[in-house]
């Protein structure tokens, strides 16, 4: 009888211990370290450090990207006043593009200068080609026809001299005249 006391005691110590495995091999089964992790001050103070140098690096790249936009919005304002004040010149070239309207007395002459031609619009009194070439007068585009040196000049006609500088002009006949110009010129005798 001690015999089967002892077998049953020893029995039940195993079933408890059974148990118990069972117990903990479940519970170890369930623990899932991600959810609940241990971790150790190094390994803590590790992945902090690395995402310190992540957040400098992305911070120093941020700068530099700053600062090249930076240098860009300059580039660009620099543009833009330059564009601004090429569109002031045309804007005043216009206005100053327009016609002049000056009266002119017989025997003056009314030359193209500068490096540019010009229009000239005979509103009244009578005028005629001054040239210095044979084979060159001003260009009459109203008529289309090139006028030779001498040749009177029609009223209201659209007259043009291609280049300043080169003694072409025209020469006032009546006792006064009208004329509208568009460019630079200079009158003399």
């Amino acid at each position: 009888m001690l015999k089967i006391k002892k077998t049953h005691a020893l029995a039940a110590v195993l079933a408890v211990c059974l148990c118990l495995s069972l117990f903990v091999l479940a519970a170890d089964e369930e623990y899932d370290s991600t959810v609940d992790p241990l971790i150790s001050l190094s390994y803590l103070e590790r992945r902090l450090a690395e995402q310190k140098t992540a957040y400098e690096d992305e911070i120093t790249a941020l700068e530099n990207r700053t600062a090249e936009l930076t240098a860009e919005i300059e580039s660009l304002k620099s543009t833009i006043d330059l564009l601004k004040k090429q569109i002031s010149d045309i804007a005043v070239g216009a206005v100053g593009m327009g016609y002049e309207v000056i009266e002119m007395q017989k025997g003056q002459v009314l030359y193209a200068s500068g490096d540019k031609g010009i229009e000239i619009i005979l509103r009244s009194g009578t005028a005629t080609v001054v040239s210095p070439f044979a084979n060159q007068g001003i260009s009459d585009n109203t008529i289309g026809t090139d006028l030779q040196k001498g040749t009177a000049i029609g009223l209201n006609h659209l007259l043009l001299i291609p280049r300043g500088g080169d003694g072409r002009g025209i020469k006032i006949t009546s006792t006064s005249a009208f004329v509208m110009v568009r460019g630079e010129y200079t009158i003399g005798k």
